[in-house]
């Protein structure tokens, strides 16, 4: 069988050519995959990236409170709005700002001895503006001293107060004032659970309501209320007050000196 004859130094030459042309073609074919799984990755994580600055904004935006049980007609920040001796009408989760009167909110700790003290010097005067509709008074019952007594005291007394505000509001102002009167001092033990619920029952709550204050169901709701107070409310200590949203740096301590506050408020 005669031998294949030997290809020409022309055909060698057109040969090499062409299996460089098919490897160049392969190699711009594979660089272009990889490009395209690049930029599809890329597109990926960019997309990855938003949903997790989106997510974070919006976790950023939600209000505290929008994720634990609230006592009933409370606001979306942690206030329990009382006028005319009633719980105040709420729009959605605010207070309704149609009726043209003035919001004052008073943050207040029940193991605070200022706040005890501003409540023997202002309480009748707020009391007086609410109960004639001149103001709505917007109670915010929070728990920053829990480390000033060996019991939480702070939080176990504002939970039984959010409990009664949800489940009988119209004795939630007598038990606010019942849990200000012979306050317990300053790093004791606080009432007992036993006291507050002799207390609630003195003020009038019903006994339904005190049986369940040993569930604790608004203990989150504290907490959570305690951190929007001290992160978003400008709240630095007890007692606080705001009217109609501003921090009111008055003297509370000289009697009158609210009172006259709110009323200019009041009249515009």
């Amino acid at each position: 069988m005669p031998n294949d004859p030997r290809p020409t130094k022309a055909q060698r030459r057109d040969e090499a050519r062409a299996e460089a042309l098919q490897l160049r073609a392969q190699q711009k074919k594979k660089e272009r995959r990889n490009r395209t799984l690049a930029i599809s990755g890329l597109g990926v994580a960019v997309l990855a990236l938003v949903v997790v600055v989106v997510y974070i904004l919006g976790q950023g935006n939600k209000p505290l409170l929008a994720d634990v049980a609230r006592p009933a007609g409370t606001t979306i920040t942690g206030g329990i709005p009382v006028t005319k001796g009633a719980p105040a009408a709420l729009s959605g989760d605010a207070i309704k700002t149609t009726t043209g009167v003035p919001v004052v909110s008073v943050y207040a700790d029940f193991m605070c001895p200022n706040c005890g003290n501003f409540e023997k010097v202002n309480h009748a005067d707020l009391d007086a503006l609410q109960a004639a509709g001149t103001i709505v008074l917007d109670y915010h019952p929070i728990a920053i001293l829990d480390a000033s007594s060996t019991t939480q005291y702070s939080t176990r007394a504002a939970q039984t107060v959010a409990a009664v505000a949800n489940g009988d509001p119209a004795h939630f102002v007598a038990y606010w004032d019942a849990l200000f009167t012979n306050q317990p001092t300053e790093g004791s033990a606080g009432l007992s659970d036993a006291e507050l619920a002799t207390r609630a029952v003195a003020a009038g709550v019903s006994q339904s309501v005190v049986d369940t204050f040993s569930k604790g169901t608004y203990t989150p709701w504290v907490a959570k209320a305690t951190t929007q107070a001290t992160t978003k409310d400008g709240v630095q200590g007890t007692p606080t007050v705001l009217i109609d949203g501003t921090v009111w740096n008055g003297n509370w301590t000289t009697a009158g000196v609210l009172k006259s506050a709110i009323e200019s408020a009041a009249k515009g």
